[in-house]
This record gives structure tokens, sequence and C-alpha cells, in this order.
């Protein structure tokens, strides 16, 4: 985010100034880029790389390249709107209405999820929505809950309240051109340094009050 001085904040500004002050052979210079934008600066050279809270995903994949360090570990959860207390895990949405952005890891593990539990399935209504029109959805009936990443839920506290343990997580990776391997291998070198020395578990205590450097282990926690 841009503060009231327009100066850019936020934990992937600081572990980026991180990154940099360990790798003196580069000057970084961040640009705020719009989010529809910001993969179409990757691919006509406008930027070297994308910081963005990228989910890795095979599909993209196919086209960019990733850092094999994560800058973070997104934990996704089931939401229930501001007061609800008949949701209380995923099983809780059967039949009930919930959003499915297109293209999202959000969608995929729901579509798998249905295809898993057919007597269970959760109504998928496919759509592309911000914070302030879920929240309007909610309150006209329109949805009825939905899956929701930790980083999102920080950003919209006052729409929906978080249930039970994280569902699975997502490798958050910066997004690079196909052919800036050199580069991959410096981040990659940097990042691993600031997750062993604890600068990625501080970071992210400060911006999200929660530890999202470590994957999920099998009990739903922090490795």
């Amino acid at each position: 985010y841009v503060d009231e001085n327009g100066d850019l904040k936020g934990y992937e500004v600081d572990e980026l100034k991180a990154i940099d002050d360990l790798l003196p052979q580069y000057r970084f210079e961040l640009k705020p880029v719009d989010w529809q934008n910001a993969i179409v600066s990757v691919d006509t050279g406008k930027v070297d790389f994308s910081s963005n809270l990228y989910g890795v995903t095979a599909e993209r994949e196919k086209k960019y390249l990733f850092t094999k360090e994560a800058n973070l570990y997104d934990k996704y959860y089931v939401a229930a709107p501001k007061g609800d207390k008949s949701i209380t895990d995923i099983e809780d949405l059967a039949g009930k209405k919930v959003p499915a952005w297109p293209g999202t890891e959000i969608t995929a593990y729901l579509e798998n999820y249905n295809a898993k539990n057919p007597s269970k399935k959760i109504d998928l209504v496919y759509e592309q929505l911000t914070g302030d029109q879920l929240k309007a959805s909610f309150k006209s009936g329109a949805l009825d809950g939905t899956i929701t990443a930790y980083t999102s839920y920080v950003a919209n506290p006052n729409t929906y309240d978080l249930v039970g343990k994280p569902l699975f997580d997502a490798k958050i990776a910066y997004l690079l051109p196909k052919d800036a391997t050199e580069l991959r291998d410096d981040l990659d070198g940097a990042i691993k340094k600031l997750r062993e020395n604890g600068t990625l578990a501080k970071l992210s205590q400060q911006y999200f009050g929660k530890d999202l450097s470590e994957p999920l282990t099998g009990d739903g926690q922090n490795a």
C-alpha cells in the first residue's frame, strides 16, 4: 500500500528491500503497478519481475518462471459472514452459494472438493468480487460464505470471520520471465537467507499478525 507520504509499504516491499541489501549486484527500483497490468508489465519488459502475492500454479509455470523459494505461504480458510454461527467448517457450505474466482487456487480447491463429495456439493458462483461487493452479497443473501486467504482476511476483517483450521496453503513467489534464471537464482539465495535468519517470520508477524513464512504440516499448523 501507499502511505500518507506517498511511500510504498507492506510485507513484500520490506522483503524486497531486505533482498536488495543482500544482492549488491542489483539495485531495485520498486514501481507500483495496477493488478491487471502487473503481468503485462513482465510480458512487455517494463519490469524485470513482479511482486503481487502470486500463487505458484502449474498453469502459470507454463509461461513464467517463479522463485523456487516462497516469499510466504498463504493459508486458506472457510469464512462465514460476520456473526453467522451456522458455518463452522467446509461441510457446512454444502448447498450454499459460494463465490469462485475463475483461475484461482480457491476455485480449483472448491471444484476438486465437489468432485470428491457429490452428496455435499457447494453451489459455486463464478464471478470476480471486490471486498465491498462480497460484503454486499452476504448482506443481500446472494452469497452464503466463502473460502479466503489469510492475507485477504487481514485486508477485510469486517467482512467475514474465519472458522476452523486452514484447509490448504499456497506457495507465494515472485514472477519472472522464463529466461530470467540468473535473477531467479539470486533472489532464491537471498530469500533462503531471510527465512533462515528469521526476517520473513518477523515481517509476517508485523504485517499479518501470523507467521506465514512456513508451509502447513499434516495437522494444519505451520512447520
